[in-house]
């Protein structure tokens, strides 16, 4: 039996999750319904902003220039004036140049900017140089010293998928993993794709951007014949739920365990559910380490509001309610100076003083070392853990000789594969399952009608 302040722990770790429970947090959508109006093909067009990038996500880096940029090419790109309010071109072509230098306060209208073949979009000093194919829409955020840039490649959904496979996935795994990212990044880019033309956003002008918030994307720079052939031999190919096409979310790795959506998002997911990886798993290729000062520590929390200017933090620990059932915490309880002085706080805020950690799949004490305390944190796997597991589905394709279509089933409870293509020998059309719908279902059929 629990006794004393571990008591009082639990009982006000449960109180915090009826409380979260009644929050108004907005939910994140998790499928949407196809149109058959305006349906999605392979060649439909996705905007993807890859200039700016506001945070440090690998591999782009932080953007500290953010008001000018150069085109490259091997062969004069055709430009031409963009329109206003859309990333699209107006008119005729204006000139033709190998090398387009733009700076903000130089830019007095919108440029739309193709080029016959991959050309390089060259940023500040240190950061990596990206190829791309397509086209680029380019127009200026903001006026006088604070004005920006914001590029965004215009490409095919397919030319899109060919990179983001190989920016997610090792190249060299095997080519039934490769398949499973192809297909989960499709749906997921056909997901925003949907989900963009249902809100029809008046102050974003692209899709999704090319950051791990999205998908990892670095357009031509590292295809490989191995991915090519993964989105080619599943072209068209996404997943869907009940016919809608559902929030394909992917991590890198479960550390063994995935996650129930709910206990990350406060919402049900029919879809993805927990699932434990009882395939032969090497827990040490998954495991992390961390050290913060716990003065350090502390000094984040105070000025994240989380303790009062006169408050000392004595210690810290994951209380037994805090974790879910696949081991991921929730919660961590502030022991603070003073008799039973105790606050609870979410992993979020933990993760917000303690800086960037791989996952919430941790544990921690506190050690001493040259004469200061440190917060030690061991962990496990990376990413948020809902869905599918990328290291989990290399592991079920090289040792299991699962298919692409067994894994995708196994990470994505009840759900089917169909085709935006028109013919698929392989897989029934995402459309023509829609005729089969209940009267009630296809009253729901348009994005824009149910999801305005």
């Amino acid at each position: 039996m629990v006794t004393g302040y571990k008591n009082l722990i639990i009982l006000m770790a449960c109180i915090f999750f009826a409380q979260a429970g009644d929050s108004a947090t907005v939910l994140p959508e998790t499928r949407l319904p196809l149109n058959r109006v305006s349906p999605i093909k392979p060649g439909t067009p996705i905007k993807v902003k890859i200039f700016p990038h506001r945070r440090d996500y690998p591999p782009q880096g932080l953007d500290v220039v953010k008001d000018r940029v150069t085109i490259k090419a091997n062969q004069p790109c055709s430009i031409y004036q963009g329109a206003k309010n859309r990333a699209s071109r107006v008119g005729k072509r204006v000139s033709k140049a190998k090398t387009i230098q733009l700076v903000a306060s130089q830019l007095n209208s919108a440029k739309w900017i193709h080029c016959k073949g991959p050309a390089t979009l060259v940023r500040g000093e240190g950061l990596t140089a990206f190829r791309y194919d397509g086209s680029f829409y380019v127009h200026r955020i903001g006026n006088g010293a604070d004005a920006t840039l914001e590029v965004i490649n215009v490409v095919s959904l397919k030319t899109y998928l060919l990179g983001v496979v190989p920016s997610e996935v090792y190249p060299n795994w095997h080519i039934e993993t490769l398949k499973t990212q192809a297909v989960a990044a499709r749906t997921y880019a056909v997901f925003h794709l949907g989900q963009m033309r249902a809100k029809n956003h008046k102050r974003r002008l692209w899709d999704v951007d090319d950051t791990i918030a999205f998908q990892a994307y670095t357009g031509a720079t590292m295809r490989s014949d191995r991915t090519d052939l993964a989105v080619n031999s599943t072209i068209g190919q996404i997943i869907t739920h009940e016919n809608d096409v559902i929030q394909a979310y992917y991590h890198a790795d479960s550390g063994g365990q995935t996650e129930d959506a709910v206990n990350v998002w406060n919402q049900d997911i029919p879809y993805v559910k927990g699932r434990k990886e009882n395939f032969e798993f090497e827990l040490s290729s998954s495991a992390w380490e961390k050290k913060v000062a716990l003065s350090q520590f502390t000094a984040k929390l105070r000025s994240m509001g989380y303790l009062r200017a006169k408050e000392t933090l004595k210690g810290l620990w994951i209380p037994v309610a805090g974790t879910t059932e696949s081991g991921r915490v929730r919660v961590v309880t502030l022991q603070l100076k003073g008799q039973d002085k105790y606050r609870n706080i979410t992993v979020e805020a933990f993760k917000r003083a303690a800086g960037r950690l791989p996952s919430t799949m941790f544990s921690m004490t506190l050690v001493r070392e040259k004469k200061k305390q440190m917060i030690a944190i061991s962990g496990f796997g990376s990413g948020h853990g809902v869905g599918m597991s990328q290291q989990g589905a290399a592991l079920l394709a090289s040792d299991k000789g699962w298919t692409y279509d067994q894994i995708l089933s196994y990470y994505y409870s009840g759900t089917e594969i169909c085709s935006l293509k028109d013919n698929d020998a392989e897989k029934p059309n995402c459309y023509l399952n829609l005729e089969s719908a209940s009267p009630a279902k296809k009253k729901t059929d348009s994005l824009s009608s149910s999801h305005s």
